[in-house]
């Protein structure tokens, strides 16, 4: 079952990181404060992940209508080209420097680069990938998460939630600006980067999962309440300890706005569900991972200067969404489908052959 407003807030979401890097000044104006949390962007997918992961393959797994081996190719059908079509470029910038760059970018590769708490290594290559890291490993942790029951499902989310409380605030009242490597604070890896901590918004969305397929639905004026509520928080972010801010504080929006937009009606609902919406949110994967490298290049080359912030902006945007849309097009969606043609034909013979 296709739940196409879900596809619509992916483009929302993507556009919203997309806001946070065009490095509006978050002490000038409040509108320069909710581009800053736009970062919030990523939480949404996060949840978002676990949410279409348990809609799609949860009860498969359990089943045994798709076996373990499948599930991972699947997954890294999803991820891995357009990850390494992005990562080329910044290869071929890195690699006349010297070898020392070899290991980083293996590990960027790899999808293990959010592991290390160096900010040279976890933003290597092209730095939004830092996320398909957290991604690559919230689906094998899914490997074990699908199987838990509903209710041992909520005590493992309460057991994280509450480390990650607990370590938010004894770093808060500790070490919260300590810089042990690279340009970050240590704070930044812990609740920003790590993936063990991240995984809480990915079992958050497999719960709104669990909950909504047991019949619990939101009413529909809930969704605008719930935008609002959450540019509200965002306008007050930058006031929140970074600790709790970076997912703790903006978690509880997300979650209720994405359940929300599951039983939303109206003209929200049909703008979200539209075609070109649709498309474009179908499309954000490539938005999200070719944003900050065009937006980059746009900066050196001193568009930004010569056209004015809110300019620079719109001609930025519209880049993004042309490239993206012809990347996905022409790139990730043929491929994609062409692996996994590949990857269920071959599940599909290994099983005839008893294997």
């Amino acid at each position: 079952m296709k739940i196409d407003q879900l596809t619509g807030l992916r483009f929302v979401a993507a556009m919203a990181v997309f806001l946070s890097h065009l490095g509006l000044d978050p002490n000038t104006s409040m509108l320069g404060r909710i581009f800053a949390e736009g970062y919030v962007g990523v939480s949404f997918f996060f949840v978002l992940s676990g949410f279409v992961l348990s809609h799609s393959y949860a009860k498969k797994l359990r089943h045994g209508e798709i076996g373990r081996r499948t599930y991972v190719l699947l997954r890294f059908a999803r991820l891995t080209p357009l990850h390494v079509l992005t990562a080329l470029p910044f290869i071929f910038i890195t690699f006349p420097e010297g070898w020392k760059y070899v290991a980083v970018g293996l590990l960027n590769l790899a999808f293990l680069q959010s592991w290390i708490p160096h900010s040279s290594v976890y933003f290597s290559l092209n730095g939004p990938s830092w996320s398909l890291s957290n991604e690559m490993f919230f689906y094998s942790a899914f490997l074990f998460l699908a199987f838990l029951s509903f209710n041992r499902l909520i005590r493992f989310f309460a057991l994280l939630a509450c480390l990650v409380v607990l370590t938010a605030a004894v770093v808060h009242f500790t070490v919260p600006s300590l810089v042990l490597v690279g340009s970050r604070s240590i704070s930044h890896w812990i609740f920003y980067i790590f993936p063990g901590f991240r995984l809480l918004e990915f079992v958050a969305g497999m719960l709104i999962f669990e909950t909504w397929s047991r019949g619990f639905r939101m009413p529909s004026f809930v969704f605008p309440l719930a935008i609002v509520s959450l540019i509200a928080a965002m306008s007050f972010g930058q006031a929140v300890p970074a600790e709790f801010r970076y997912s703790l504080y903006y978690l509880p929006f997300v979650c209720i706005l994405l359940f929300s937009s599951l039983n939303m009606e109206g003209v929200i609902r049909n703008l979200l569900c539209s075609r070109s919406i649709v498309f474009l949110g179908n499309a954000s994967f490539a938005f999200y991972l070719v944003h900050l490298p065009i937006l980059g290049q746009m900066k050196a080359a001193g568009v930004n200067d010569m056209i004015g912030g809110l300019g620079f902006a719109a001609a930025g945007l519209v880049v993004v969404v042309i490239v993206s849309s012809l990347t996905y097009v022409v790139f990730e969606r043929p491929v994609e489908r062409a692996l996994k043609r590949r990857i269920l034909g071959r599940s599909r013979n290994l099983a005839a052959a008893g294997v």
